[in-house]
This record gives C-alpha cells, structure tokens and sequence, in this order.
C-alpha cells in the first residue's frame, strides 16, 4: 500500500468527489484504503468545509443509512490550489 501524507489523500479524495456522489466504501475501493480510514478521511473534509454530507438511502429497518458526500465550492477552490501545487 502506498504511503500518502494528508494532503495528498486530501487531493486524491476530493478529485473522487468532482466525479459524483461517493459513500466511504466507494473511496475505500477507489484508493485501495480501508473503509474505516476513507470514512475519517470523508469526516475530516466534511468538517473543514470541503465536502457536505447527505443520508443515503436506508438498507433496512436496523441498518443505518450511510452518508453520501458531495465536494462544495470550498472544495473545488481548495483541489485548484493543489493542481496548482503539483505544476510548480
């Protein structure tokens, strides 16, 4: 498994989310990461205003339904600023 710092699971998270709306377990697989890990990754960027989060749809009567995560404008400005980054 590839070693990342933050800022680049950061970046790689966030250009998943331009393509649509993901759950944990759909950037657990795109990343290769565990679900654990991609779901405090989603939290993170949620909270720094980067990603909003809505209720999925539910799977059951007991089941809670998972988060679905859309980038934000913020977002967008903040993944510019790392392709930006990368080019110099």
């Amino acid at each position: 498994m590839p070693s990342r710092s933050w800022n680049q699971l950061k970046k790689e998270v966030l250009e998943l989310l331009t393509q649509g709306d993901l759950t944990s377990s759909d950037i657990a697989g795109a990343l290769a990461i565990d679900v654990h890990n991609a779901g405090m990754c989603l939290l993170k960027l949620f909270k720094q205003g980067l990603a909003y989060r809505i209720k999925g749809a539910s799977f059951g009567k007991w089941r809670k339904p998972p988060f679905v995560y859309k980038i934000t404008n913020r977002g967008i400005q903040r993944l510019r600023y790392y392709r930006e980054l990368e080019q110099k």
